[in-house]
C-alpha cells in the first residue's frame, strides 16, 4: 500500500537536483480532501498490522503518516514543478489517523463475543477486501479518461461485495448492533475511499456504482443460504464462487485494447517519458496486472491453506497454477513468441504471485498463535 502511494504521488519519477527548496503553505480544497481520503487506508491498515495495541488515541498511525508524508513532500522537492506543501503533511497525517479511529470503532461495533473465536476483521477472506483496495486504486488510475474501462472497477467493486456478504453471513450475522444497513455503508465507504483515484473524472458514475455495491451487499447476502455445518470453513466455497469472475478481470485488463504491450517494457526505459498523461495511464495500467497476480497468489494459497501442507508445497502451487495463466494470457494477447521482454514480465507477474501467497502464509501463522 505503502509503495503504491509512493507511486501516485511521485511519478513521473523525474528527479532533478534543485538549486532552492521551496515550502509552501497553500492548497486547495480538492487537493485538501483527497490527501485526508488517501492516507485513510494506510492509517487503518497500520493500526490493524498493530494487533492489540493499546494505542487507543491511535497517535502510533498518526505518526506513521506525517513520517510517510514528510518523505513524499521532500521527494517531491526534486521533481520539476514539485514543491513541499505543509498542508499536504497535516491532511495526510489527519487521513491516516482517521483510519486507526474508524478501525478502533468498527471494533467496538464488532463484539468478539458474538463473533467466534477469530475476529472477522483478521479473517483470511477478509483480506481480500484490503488487497483490492491498493487493486481498484491502480485500476481507477489505469482508466485515465477512457469511460468504458470503469465496469472493470465496478467488477472489482462486486467482487468485494461478495466477500463481504459471505463474511457478514457467517461471522457478523448475530452481532446486534452491526446490522445489514451498517454493512451497506461500510461497503459503499470501503469502495468510495478505493475508487478515489477515479471518481475526479466520473464523480456522477462512480457514486452510482457505489450506491450498487452497497446494494448489491443486501441482495448477495439475502440469497446466500448458510448452515451450521460450513460455518468455520465458509472461505473455500466462497473463493470457488469468485475465483471465475476474478479469472474474467484478469483476462480483461490483460487484453484490453490499449494496455502497454510487454514488449515496450526493457531494461532501459526513460522515466523521464513517463510525464506524458497517456505514457502515466499505461504505467499504471502495466502495474495493474502486476498487483493483480498479487492477489491471484494469495487467492491460491487461501484455496490450499486448509490442506496443512508446508509453505514450499504451497508456494510451488502458486509458482506453476501463475506460471501457467501468464505464458497462457501472453499467448491469448498475441505474444506467441517469449521475447526476453516476455519472459521479463512472466517473471514479475510470478513473483507477484508469489508475494501475494507469503501475504497469506506469514497471515495464517498469527491467526494460529491467535
Amino acid at each position: 500500500m505503502s509503495i503504491i502511494v509512493l507511486l501516485i504521488t511521485l511519478i513521473p519519477f523525474d528527479f532533478r537536483m534543485t538549486e532552492q527548496f521551496k515550502i509552501t503553505w497553500s492548497t486547495n480544497l480538492t487537493d485538501l480532501i483527497t490527501n485526508i481520503f488517501l492516507f485513510i487506508p494506510i492509517g487503518f491498515f497500520f493500526k490493524l498490522s498493530r494487533g492489540h495495541s493499546r494505542d487507543a488515541l491511535c497517535l502510533a498511525p498518526l505518526l506513521f503518516g506525517l513520517i510517510l508524508s514528510t518523505a513524499i513532500e521532500f521527494t517531491q522537492s526534486f521533481i520539476p514543478g514539485r514543491y513541499t506543501q505543509v498542508i499536504d503533511v497535516a491532511a495526510n497525517g489527519l487521513g491516516a489517523w482517521l483510519g486507526g479511529i474508524f478501525l478502533v470503532y468498527l471494533k467496538g461495533q464488532l463484539n468478539w463475543k458474538h463473533g467466534g473465536r477469530l475476529p472477522a476483521l483478521d479473517l483470511p477472506l477478509m483480506s481480500l477486501i484490503y488487497l483490492l483496495v491498493p487493486l481498484i486504486w491502480l485500476s481507477g488510475l489505469a482508466t485515465g479518461k477512457e469511460a468504458n474501462r470503469l465496469w472493470v472497477v465496478f467488477l472489482l467493486g462486486l467482487f468485494g461485495a461478495s466477500v463481504l456478504s459471505s463474511t457478514y453471513n457467517h461471522r457478523l450475522k448475530k452481532i446486534p448492533a452491526f446490522s445489514r444497513f451498517k454493512l451497506s455503508l461500510v461497503a459503499m465507504g470501503w469502495f468510495y475511499i478505493s475508487t478515489l483515484t477515479v471518481m475526479v473524472y466520473f464523480p456522477v458514475r462512480v457514486i452510482g456504482f457505489g450506491v450498487i455495491v452497497g446494494v448489491m451487499v443486501q441482495i448477495i447476502g439475502r440469497l446466500s443460504k448458510t448452515t451450521g455445518k460450513d460455518e468455520q470453513r465458509f472461505e473455500l466455497p466462497t473463493l470457488k464462487r469468485l475465483l471465475p469472475l476474478y479469472i474474467i478481470y484478469l483476462l480483461i485488463i490483460a487484453m484490453w485494447p490499449t494496455t502497454l504491450s510487454h514488449g515496450e517494457w526493457q531494461l532501459n526505459t526513460h522515466f523521464e517519458e513517463l510525464a506524458f498523461n497517456e505514457r502515466i495511464i499505461l504505467t499504471f495500467r502495466f502495474v495493474e496486472y502486476i498487483a493483480a497476480f498479487t492477489l491471484f497468489g494469495y487467492m491460491i494459497a487461501e484455496m490450499r491453506g486448509r490442506k496443512d501442507e508446508s509453505a514450499g508445497k504451497t508456494l510451488g502451487w502458486i509458482f506453476f497454477l501463475t506460471l501457467g495463466s501468464s505464458i497462457l494470457i501472453e499467448i491469448l494477447s498475441g505474444f506467441p513468441e517469449l521475447i526476453i521482454s516476455n519472459i521479463l514480465a512472466i517473471g514479475t507477474v510470478v513473483a507477484a504471485g508469489l508475494y501475494g501467497g507469503v501475504i497469506y502464509i506469514l497471515q495464517l501463522a498469527a491467526i494460529r498463535r491467535l
